[in-house]
């Protein structure tokens, strides 16, 4: 018997972002759909995890199938752009951790910067 691939928590989360983007509330058993399965308490878990991030107005970063897409590839195509939206999301999230990470060595420099030029007057 072959086994089906684990559901990560961030196929959940684009599913749910998928769901609400289309004006629906994302449900477990929406999400099932969705990702054509799950475990109720992977999803639970999930759910519970997303409610704590912070979170943006989901239709700032989300975006439902393409009706043309969703009427041609029906479920696989909404498989697949639920994956799309994973990867996509993975990518915006690893972008604003380098982001913030550059941001604070600048911050890092400018204060080292300040106590150079504070100890370069006191000496002059």
């Amino acid at each position: 018997m072959k086994k089906r691939p684990t559901i990560t928590k961030e196929a959940i989360w684009a599913a749910a972002d998928q769901i609400e983007a289309s004006g629906a509330y994302a449900s477990q058993a929406a999400i099932r759909t969705v990702l054509g399965g799950g475990s109720y308490t992977t999803i639970t878990a999930a759910m519970e995890e997303r409610k704590r991030l912070p979170r943006t107005d989901v239709k700032t970063f989300s975006a439902p199938m393409p009706k043309a897409l969703s009427e041609r590839f029906g479920v696989l195509g909404e498989e697949v752009w639920a994956l799309a939206l994973v990867h996509a999301h993975e990518r915006w999230r690893q972008r604003v951790q380098e982001l913030e990470e550059a941001l604070t060595a600048a911050e890092d420099q400018i204060a080292s910067l300040g106590d150079e030029i504070k100890r370069l007057k006191k000496d002059a």
